[in-house]
């Protein structure tokens, strides 16, 4: 479960906001996932806790650490720590199975950025759509839907992990163009799906521990957008100018 955390970042790449959402999103899609026994194992460990604490405290602009992500990654872990790993996954199944009578927070986006039922499929494809755009191709044997929460925090690591990386190279304008991508994407899809989890979560538990990691990922995603602020409009003007 070590790729969870990701590699250690080097010394010149560690205070790099685009490393540390790299690290985060890896850390968030593992974390919302089905749970596994080892994987739980993984997360309750102090080590795990605190990387993650400093990958919060990394981003740009840092986080409230009482009131931000770092205080839900707290509450998420700590609740972690109160339970065996059956009733974890009791809790995960209750909150997110699609295949519970009731879902209480159902963790595909369509469901949340659509109108109504008939408008889904339009939202599956238009997410597809901009995957395609970003260089992104599902998988022919992938056997969920594109709009799973998962595969959204999965998108964001890539796109983040390009952005660091082209960053690395000192290739600006590549950078830009990631950036103005997440920033679409964030707006158009991951937020919406986020907020909407969050609060959903909220209403059925408040105090529980995959509540905790909802409001983290929200504010992450949150903090992510913030810092895009000059992004889509930068590439607008860009292709004006072309």
């Amino acid at each position: 479960m070590g790729i969870v955390l990701g590699p250690k970042p080097s010394r010149a790449r560690a205070t790099n906001p685009a490393e540390s959402r790299t690290r985060l999103y890896r850390f968030l899609e593992a974390a919302l996932a089905h749970p596994g026994e080892d994987g739980i194992a993984c997360f309750k460990r102090h080590a795990t806790e605190a990387s993650i604490d400093a990958a919060l405290r990394r981003l740009d602009p840092a986080p409230d650490a009482e009131t931000g992500a770092p205080a839900h990654a707290r509450a998420f872990f700590a609740g972690l720590r109160t339970r065996r790993y059956a009733e974890i996954e009791a809790d995960y199944i209750r909150l997110f199975s699609i295949g519970a009578t009731r879902v209480p927070c159902p963790p595909y986006g369509s469901l949340y950025t659509a109108k109504d039922d008939n408008a889904r499929l339009g939202e599956i494809l238009a997410i597809k759509s901009a995957y395609g755009e970003n260089g992104v191709a599902i998988a022919p044997n992938f056997d969920d839907l594109p709009d799973h929460l998962c595969v959204e925090l999965e998108f964001l690591m890539l796109l983040s992990a390009r952005e660091s990386e082209a960053q690395a190279r000192g290739e600006s304008a590549l950078a830009e163009r990631l950036r103005a991508g997440q920033a679409g994407f964030l707006d158009r899809f991951a937020l919406p799906l986020l907020s909407g989890m969050a609060a959903a979560a909220d209403r059925a538990a408040a105090d529980h521990p995959y509540c905790h990691l909802l409001k983290c990922a929200e504010a992450v995603a949150s903090r992510h957008r913030e810092t895009l602020a000059g992004a889509v409009a930068s590439a607008s003007r860009a292709g004006e100018r072309m």
